[in-house]
């Protein structure tokens, strides 16, 4: 830059600026900061007025600080996403109608949460039927609740799919075709194979191909892609897919819901808490039912008690398949 007949570069000049301005930049940085810290001191720390109180919850005593933290186990029936989107609502009910702090904890398997209420890690958890009986015999762990359908019965089931398109009209039609199940722990993943085959002349090894598949979502892509020919799965989750390409071709008996259980040696007064909390589900109560629509489909029609003498019928048929004693 020529300035007056003199070349200055940006250095000559940024050494002109800073001896120039040095003073009053340094004079105006220590009012600033005493300005600062004054006005700091005399309302930020002046104890002599109160701090803006916030008012507490009068719904529930306790903060979430407060809470004892119990952990729920739930099988691996479903994805990790669609598991948190059905059931991290029922946990919210129960945080907001106890003094506890509910929180889930997944599982990768089925058996992983039957360890999980062994060892104690978890406080209670939602079952299936098949793998309850099974725990129930080795473990001791106890049925306190089960789930009501849309009829209001404490049952559930499990149907045979099929591609929309598909020929396959009946079970009589499996012969030589690619069958899906979900979890071996589970009664759909046990009721086709075990016993109903049998009813129409036909036995595993008149399939061509059986494969297990980690969650039920999973059996129904694999039918859904034509990678398999049948599948099973739970009746609710195939009446989801009925209007996506399925067409439910047989459904089993009825059986009881899978039940809510806790360990053999459950702590008495959480067992209690979590079984009045989801008893006193009303679905007359407008509030109760828009709660419930958030839900996992398998519990949004409420509960009621559970004894392990509900399940004797179809320990019945297990033991005659050999699967319990």
């Amino acid at each position: 830059m020529i300035f007056f007949g003199h070349i200055f570069d940006s250095t000559d000049l940024m050494k002109i600026f800073t001896k120039k301005y040095r003073l009053p930049v340094t004079f105006l940085t220590i009012s600033f900061l005493t300005v600062f810290t004054f006005f700091f001191y005399f309302h930020v720390m002046d104890i002599s007025v109160p701090f803006a109180e916030i008012a507490p919850d009068e719904s529930n005593p306790f903060t979430a600080e407060q809470k004892e933290i119990i952990y729920i186990g739930i099988i691996s029936r479903y994805p990790p996403e669609i598991i948190y989107k059905g059931y991290q609502p029922i946990m919210d009910y129960l945080n907001s109608s106890t003094n506890y702090s509910f929180e889930l904890k997944l599982s990768s398997t089925y058996q992983e949460t039957v360890e999980q209420l062994v060892n104690n890690e978890v406080a209670g958890a939602f079952l299936g039927t098949y793998l309850y009986i099974r725990a129930h015999e080795q473990y001791g762990v106890k049925c306190i609740l089960k789930p009501l359908n849309e009829n209001n019965e404490p049952y559930s089931s499990s149907a045979v799919i099929v591609k929309s398109g598909s020929s396959i009209k009946s079970i009589s039609d499996l012969k030589g075709k690619k069958l899906a199940l979900p979890s071996s722990e589970s009664f759909s993943g046990k009721w086709l194979t075990d016993s109903e085959l049998a009813q129409y002349g036909l036995s595993v090894a008149d399939l061509d191909t059986i494969n297990y598949f980690d969650h039920h979502q999973n059996v129904i892509y694999q039918v859904l892609k034509g990678m398999y020919d049948v599948g099973v799965v739970k009746e609710r989750v195939a009446k989801a897919y009925e209007k996506k390409g399925i067409r439910i071709i047989r459904n089993s008996e009825k059986i009881p819901g899978p039940p809510f259980v806790v360990p053999k040696n459950a702590d008495p007064i959480i067992t209690k808490t979590i079984k009045e909390a989801f008893l006193k589900i009303d679905l007359k109560n407008e509030t109760h039912r828009k709660l419930l629509q958030s839900w996992d489909s398998e519990y949004s029609f409420g509960f009621v008690e559970a004894d392990d003498s509900d399940f004797n019928q179809l320990r019945k048929i297990l033991r005659l398949n050999g699967r319990v004693k």
